[in-house]
């Protein structure tokens, strides 16, 4: 088994050979018959000899695959939703973009009028009329919730920097009276 075991090629099949004997042996003594084995090595075969079974294969795992929105669509939601019907400019501010390809382009702070979920409603229906098939639903809730995010961090971020400036001019008026 020891020389299966340093033939082996990967690390899945020398802990699936490791495992049926592993629990046969202290893990000292695995390490004088094995040179260079690891405790790690040791505590994830009885691991598997425990979770899986003596010698037993692991059972595939389900891949994970992302899929790519498509970019005709993302595009036709930002056009529907980038309308003046639904956002409306603030007075002050601007945001800067990098493009992909490195360009920076300075856009104007707007806030959204409708509700996610009215928005996503109406781009539905729009979409019916015009006979073009959108992402799914929930695909696009969590697109228009991207943005609702970065608004709310937006907002966290001057309640800070406001109560930062209070405490400053707490600070200062204390300052003053303690010199006066």
């Amino acid at each position: 088994m020891v020389t299966l075991y340093e033939e082996a090629s990967g690390w899945f099949t020398k802990r699936q050979i490791l495992s049926v004997f592993v629990n046969d042996y202290t893990k000292a003594r695995l390490q004088q018959i094995i040179p260079g084995l690891s405790i790690w090595a040791i505590d994830e075969a009885r691991r598997h000899a425990a979770k899986t079974g003596l010698g037993k294969p692991i059972p595939p795992t389900e891949t994970l695959s992302r899929t790519r929105l498509a970019p005709n669509k993302v595009g036709h939601l930002l056009d529907f939703i980038s309308r003046p019907n639904f956002l409306q400019d603030v007075a002050c501010g601007t945001k800067t973009l990098k493009l992909s390809n490195g360009d920076l382009i300075e856009i104007p702070n707007v806030v959204r009028t409708a509700i996610v979920s009215r928005l996503v409603d109406l781009y539905h229906r729009y979409c019916q009329e015009t006979a073009f098939e959108p992402l799914g639903r929930s695909t696009l809730f969590s697109i228009l919730q991207l943005g609702c995010k970065s608004r709310e961090r937006q907002r966290e971020k001057e309640r800070w920097q406001k109560a930062q400036r209070r405490f400053n001019e707490l600070d200062s008026v204390l300052s003053t009276k303690r010199r006066g």
